[in-house]
């Protein structure tokens, strides 16, 4: 099932702009530090998925972007 899996996150980053962003944030403790306030804006703009919310990267990015937390 996982065989042509890409599951290493530092792997993905070297392709993905976004998702080195990400790590660099979290290195920098961003996520611990603003938990809070995006733990509220998932809460409120993500899809019920099944059993699960779900946000689309874009979203998330376009949130982030509004809310002037992330400054690109």
């Amino acid at each position: 099932m996982f065989a042509d899996a890409d599951l290493d996150i530092n792997k993905r980053a070297k392709n993905d702009q976004v998702i080195q962003n990400m790590l660099h944030l979290a290195r920098e403790n961003f996520w611990e530090e603003n938990f809070d306030l995006l733990a509220a804006i998932f809460n409120e703009r993500s899809m019920q998925k099944g059993d699960h919310l779900e946000l689309s990267k874009n979203d998330l990015k376009v949130l982030l972007k509004d809310a002037k937390i992330l400054i690109i």
